[in-house]
């Protein structure tokens, strides 16, 4: 006869027969049978009990495993089956406690994120844990849920996965015209980009970008100065009494390239007297516009920063294509405010580098460009190539004021270009390349974790589309912010959005099965991908993951299962990070034998260069730019160590 058994810690507790029958009783009365056959069913389980365990003591399991094999012997399938939904119901109840406790003491204890945990940040902290370990148990397909634990696959953003999209691209100029709304003042405009990106985190984990601002503030900078000036000039004219009203069409062409309304009141008569306190109102009101734009960028970052607490949700600013006097002045302002002191700002800049023109000295964007590489060192800035094939064809050219609004929403072009990036799902190739330990079972076994990720990624899009939401902002490229959707449009909007597949451990595995590049392994993916895309009429596409806390979770459940394997494990992380010491041919080098893979990436691909804070200086990052601009390199990640 049984006496003892071994709870789940590890305990030896006194065996009681009475919780088998408790547990066979609830049963019964779920599938609304009598709970009197409870007592059969117990006998016939302890009756075996003693047989199989004579000689040892059973485990929790184990007693429940013989329950559910008594309860269908004795011709009770249907109460075995919700004995079995209970019995997992507890289990996932369980495995979640567990869990998440475990989870909050490595927060409490975490030297490093100690500092960072102010009563707002700690809540927020432990409420995104929270979400993710119930999203893992109760959400997430257990197969899908096992691959991640097993650390096979990485499902960002878990904490996220019933709720929203990960990020969305915005038009600002057509958010203000699709609204209808008037703006006279640049703070109007810095209080609108604040409000949406707050509002924003509402559906999105990962933050917008503002993907052409030099471009959306053009205009009201220059609608601003000519205000100023028109100020300061009726200032003047009033102090000395002189009747005379500027001429509309020296009005209209005044900007802040255009001073020739300067040579017309040197020649008019009622104002020549008193030329010398005219002639500076032209500069004055320079001076005066950047000083309210300096503030007006000063006033929005610091507000960003103390309204978003997330440390995942950062709002992207692109510029650097506006070649108009404005469009500059934008950009050195924007990098001036954010260079004016350290802080650690939810931010991110894209500065995009049209050519090689740009780096050259005697370019009037040099300075903007030698301004952008202090922000380097507060990790607040990332290049972006133009003259790529890649973005090339992703990046609209944002000069074109010829470029057609088209309002149709069912338009296949438009919904074939959506900038929404839905989920992403990165594959640890390394795990794959240790299970099988040859190539081409490594590339079998690879395309059946495509598969699981393709299911996962389309189940996440179901998710979404299944949603109450009618708010998805500025889902679609260039042209449409939708304030309310019907749901046919809604489901058209998601379903063409991207699913992101990435890529750990590229490196790692061409160095352990002797691959001369990656261009065979990527375009094997990127094959399969297409076919997917075609059979499903679906959008997903393919990076390499360059998410530091991706890769070294990634490494350490590969050390923790097999070791240390040399050409694999035996490092510190998984990464795709070149590191450049002093010799800038031999790193160019190193890349240049990869370049060919990158077009191969359609969800985007960055390379990601590390250097030594004491190596650090214009001169070097000048000449790693202006070298990498000329490989092909669609955005180019720089981080100082």
């Amino acid at each position: 006869m049984i006496i003892k058994i071994r709870k789940r810690d590890g305990r030896i507790v006194r065996f009681n027969p009475d919780k088998i029958n408790n547990a066979i009783e609830k049963a019964l009365i779920a599938v609304g049978r009598t709970h009197q056959k409870s007592d059969e069913v117990t006998n016939l389980v302890l009756e075996n009990l003693d047989i199989i365990f004579k000689d040892k003591i059973p485990s929790v399991e184990d007693i429940q495993d013989e329950v559910e094999k008594a309860l269908i012997k004795l011709n009770y399938p249907d109460v075995a089956k919700a004995y079995i939904l209970y019995r997992d119901e507890r289990t996932k109840i369980r495995e979640s406690n567990t869990r998440l406790m475990k989870t909050f003491y490595d927060i409490s204890i975490n030297k490093e994120i100690e500092n960072q945990l102010t009563p707002y940040n700690t809540i927020f902290k432990y409420g995104l844990e929270g979400v993710k370990e119930f999203n893992k148990i109760f959400v997430l397909n257990p197969k899908h849920n096992k691959a991640h634990e097993e650390g096979l696959i990485h499902i960002h953003n878990l904490e996220y996965l019933n709720s929203g999209i990960n990020s969305s691209h915005i038009d600002l100029s057509k958010v203000i015209s699709t609204n209808r709304l008037t703006l006279n003042k640049l703070d109007d405009y810095m209080n609108l980009i604040l409000d949406l990106s707050i509002n924003l985190k509402q559906e999105e984990s990962l933050g917008p970008t503002f993907y052409k601002i030099d471009d959306d503030l053009e205009s009201i900078v220059k609608y601003t100065f000519k205000d100023i000036y028109k100020e300061k000039f009726k200032e003047k004219i009033k102090s000395f009494n002189v009747e005379y009203k500027l001429d509309e069409l020296n009005l209209k062409t005044l900007s802040l390239s255009n001073d020739n309304i300067n040579k017309d009141l040197s020649i008019n008569p009622l104002i020549k007297p008193h030329l010398k306190h005219f002639i500076n109102i032209y500069d004055d009101a320079k001076k005066k516009l950047k000083d309210i734009m300096l503030n007006s960028f000063n006033s929005l970052f610091t507000n960003l920063k103390n309204l978003i607490k997330d440390p995942n949700y950062i709002v992207y600013f692109s510029l650097g294509t506006n070649l108009t006097y404005e469009g500059k002045l934008i950009q050195s302002l924007i990098i001036k405010s954010l260079n004016k002191e350290f802080i650690k700002y939810p931010i991110k800049i894209i500065y995009k580098l049209m050519d090689n023109i740009n780096l050259l000295s005697n370019d009037p964007n040099y300075n903007i460009f030698v301004e952008s590489i202090n922000l380097v060192k507060h990790n607040l800035i990332s290049y972006a190539f133009l003259n790529t094939s890649y973005n090339k064809d992703k990046i609209v050219s944002y000069n074109d004021k010829e470029r057609i609004d088209n309002q149709n929403l069912l338009s296949k072009n438009l919904l074939t270009n959506s900038l929404i990036n839905l989920s992403t799902t990165t594959i640890n190739l390394v795990k794959i390349a240790l299970l099988t330990k040859e190539y081409n079972k490594f590339l079998k076994h690879l395309d059946g974790v495509l598969d699981l990720v393709f299911e996962q990624l389309k189940e996440r899009l179901l998710i979404i589309s299944e949603q109450n939401e009618k708010t998805y902002p500025n889902l679609i490229k260039n042209n449409v912010w939708f304030n309310h959707l019907n749901e046919e449009i809604k489901n058209l909007i998601i379903k063409s959005s991207n699913l992101t597949i990435g890529l750990s451990g590229v490196d790692e595995v061409l160095n352990y099965f002797n691959q001369a590049d990656g261009f065979d392994l990527i375009n094997h993916i990127k094959t399969k991908i297409d076919n997917e895309n075609e059979k499903t009429k679906l959008s997903y596409v393919l990076k390499e993951t360059n998410d530091s806390k991706v890769n070294l979770r990634f490494i350490k459940t590969d050390k923790d299962k097999f070791g240390l394997i040399e050409k694999l494990t035996d490092k510190d992380n998984y990464n795709n990070i070149f590191r450049l010491d002093n010799n800038l041919e031999e790193l160019l080098e190193k890349v240049n034998q990869i370049k060919k893979t990158f077009q191969l990436y359609n969800g985007g691909h960055s390379l990601n260069i590390s250097i030594n804070k004491e190596s650090f200086n214009n001169k070097i990052i000048s000449d790693l730019i202006e070298k990498i601009n000329q490989l092909e390199i669609g955005l180019l990640n720089i981080s100082i160590i």
